[in-house]
């Protein structure tokens, strides 16, 4: 019994110990709270028009993906409905695009190509949209003669805000974790966190599971 606990145990020490944030997150983060006060001036670029389909906007999007450098700055924000957001996530207008002429050429017969081998069959002299004639897409904007935003990519670094924001979400996350196992297995935390500790779990690592919630800032900071 005991060393089907000490197993139990174990994992659940690496759940905890592995929890961590990633910088993309941390990024996407400090966007959400960026552009939030930026809305209705972004709304305002287009009279509330997806800046891609003319269709009525619900997002905010970037237009250099923050993935690419994008910044948050006004005039990289455009207004777009959720299907267009959703479809460009992460690419370049230009990437965004060929995807949307490669999957224009799909429904006509084309293999579901992707850009990768798109570019590697066009470099053995075997262009695709020759077999499948099919012209590149034009955006919203672009028919209403609206220029593309004039943006470069930008080499961002955590903010405090952003670290702290990091800190306290994986602390939440490993107090889940722990609370989790307490209420699956009918078990005191305190009890728990003892056997943790002979597992050698760290002291800071500790601290955030026995703090108050009140005090995760605190510790965090």
């Amino acid at each position: 019994m005991n060393g089907g606990r000490d197993y139990l145990d174990r994992h659940l020490l690496n759940h905890i110990v592995s929890c961590s944030v990633s910088d993309d997150e941390i990024r996407r983060q400090e966007a959400q709270n960026a552009i939030r006060p930026l809305r209705p001036a972004v709304m305002g670029k287009t009279g509330g028009c997806c800046f891609y389909c003319g269709g009525a906007a619900k997002a905010v999007d970037h237009f250099q993906p923050i993935t690419k450098g994008g910044s948050d700055r006004l005039e990289n924000l455009v207004p777009a409905c959720s299907s267009c957001n959703n479809s460009k996530r992460d690419l370049t207008l230009e990437q965004w695009r060929n995807a949307r002429r490669r999957a224009a050429a799909v429904k006509q017969g084309l293999p579901n190509f992707s850009a990768t081998q798109c570019d590697w069959l066009k470099g053995h002299g075997f262009d695709v949209f020759e077999a499948v004639p099919v012209a590149l897409p034009t955006f919203w904007f672009e028919d209403q003669g609206i220029a593309a935003p004039d943006v470069e990519a930008e080499e961002w670094t955590p903010s405090r805000e952003g670290r702290l924001w990091a800190i306290n979400r994986v602390i939440s996350s490993r107090r889940e974790y722990l609370d989790l196992y307490c209420h699956e297995h009918d078990e005191k935390r305190s009890a728990v966190l003892i056997r943790l500790k002979a597992l050698g779990i760290s002291d800071a690592i500790y601290e955030q599971l026995a703090a108050h919630p009140h005090a995760w800032m605190e510790i965090a900071a």
